[in-house]
């Protein structure tokens, strides 16, 4: 567009590129040459000037204007100004935000509008909190921040119009990220609905199911492998347990210990322990110690038994709260200072791989698992049987922490915490190195 700057009020500027060949306006009809046309009603024209006899043309950057020479008051040799802008661009180092500001300004008055804000751009890179430049790009400073408008807001304002101000390499890396963000977020939807489809009534779907996930790379399952262990669906959760415990991944422990104790379904419970066991992972202990704190009085049963099969010292300090607990509800069955009577699965029982304790429903082979929904041996006794009694449960809760500790410890104080905390505190002193007795 042309644009022409008038001497008062409404001056706009009318820019035309050009190359001067002389700086008389009355030169021969063909000649070209680089010249700042000043028009006699006070306009200026920058551009190629090719003299038409009676009139000239002036050829700009973006079109040409023929203008009668009646109107043009001087001609002035000069530079072209966007043919200048890479020269005085490359002679600037990448540091010198003042010498790009300043470029900026020369680029403005010369209205080369996308190589100003280039330029007031490159000044904030090598100095962020460069005022002038970010002014001149019409930034504001909020609580230290400096924010711009944002383009896709249309309005400017504490409202959602103001974003915070990146450089452009920036902006181009978050856009970047953000495609690659979607592209997982499809393929986290794609792998999630066929490992949901690996619990569907069809033998056809589950087998297709199993065939694209095979094709899918272990750690593009993992996530959404992790997030299925609580879906409804026991088969789905089944698949989901052994998967993890192939992958033998560190982090699908903290979601297979949950599920070793507090599934709903016995086999899944047992299929989970015996990933775990296979795993070895050194921090199982302290992911099942986590659910003596559980609100079900079953789910911290379980993760005793599964801490007296895995003694791990790092967890006595909890099994000792949790026996503290268990003692300060009261109504205790066993003789204080002993343990009582040992129960299947307990400190006794073996620890070979066959013999998994977590489930409190009895053991399981690692091998062959089957994922048929069962229920609970207790709940197998009928629904007619009374709800067990609350003090039992609690006494076999306690009973079930202190095999634990013995297991760990090699110890056997019953129910005198305060000889359990002594222990504890020698436990620490040795391990830091420290002379006992003190």
């Amino acid at each position: 567009m042309w644009k022409r700057r008038m001497p008062r009020g409404c001056r706009m500027c009318l820019r035309v590129a050009a190359v001067f060949a002389t700086a008389a306006a009355t030169t021969t009809a063909s000649s070209a040459c680089a010249d700042w046309v000043e028009l006699a009603d006070g306009g200026a024209l920058e551009g190629r000037v090719v003299e038409l006899g009676e009139s000239i043309r002036v050829e700009g950057r973006l079109g040409s204007v023929t203008l009668p020479r009646a109107k043009v008051l001087r001609v002035t040799v000069g530079e072209l100004s966007w043919e200048a802008y890479p020269r005085r661009a490359a002679g600037l180092a990448d540091a010198d935000a003042d010498g790009h500001y300043r470029l900026g300004l020369w680029c403005r008055e010369k209205e080369l509008g996308r190589e100003a804000r280039e330029q007031f751009e490159r000044a904030i890179a090598g100095d962020p909190g460069h005022e002038a430049a970010h002014a001149a790009l019409g930034h504001v400073r909020v609580d230290g921040t400096w924010l711009e408008v944002d383009p896709g807001s249309g309005s400017a304002g504490k409202a959602g119009g103001w974003t915070e101000w990146v450089t452009p390499e920036e902006k181009a890396l978050r856009a970047e990220q953000a495609h690659q963000k979607e592209l997982e977020e499809q393929l986290r939807k794609r792998v999630l609905r066929f490992v949901l489809q690996t619990g569907n009534d069809t033998l056809a779907k589950r087998e297709e199911a199993f065939e694209v996930l095979a094709s899918i790379g272990a750690s593009r399952k993992l996530p959404v492998l992790i997030s299925v262990l609580e879906e409804t669906n026991p088969e789905v959760r089944g698949y989901a347990v052994l998967e993890l415990g192939r992958m033998r991944a560190p982090r699908a422990v903290p979601g297979l210990a949950k599920c070793c104790v507090a599934d709903p379904v016995l086999e899944v419970r047992e299929m989970a322990w015996a990933m775990l066991w296979e795993m070895e992972d050194a921090d199982t202990s302290l992911s099942l110690a986590r659910h003596l704190r559980d609100s079900r009085a079953e789910v911290r049963i379980r993760a005793a038994e599964a801490l007296a099969k895995l003694p791990d010292r790092r967890v006595a300090g909890l099994l000792v709260e949790a026996l503290d607990e268990t003692c300060r509800a009261g109504g205790s069955r066993v003789k204080r200072g002993t343990i009582g009577g040992e129960t299947p699965g307990g400190a006794n029982a073996p620890k070979g791989k066959g013999a998994v304790a977590a489930g409190g429903g009895g053991s399981v082979a690692a091998e062959g698992l089957p994922l048929v929904p069962v229920q609970d041996a207790g709940a197998r006794a009928g629904s007619g049987s009374a709800a067990e009694d609350p003090l039992e449960v609690k006494d076999r809760e306690r009973q079930t922490i202190l095999r634990a500790l013995r297991a760990i410890s090699g110890m056997d104080f019953g129910l005198r915490l305060d000889l359990w905390r002594f222990w504890l505190k020698l436990s620490k002193e040795r391990a830091a190195g420290k002379p006992e007795g003190r």
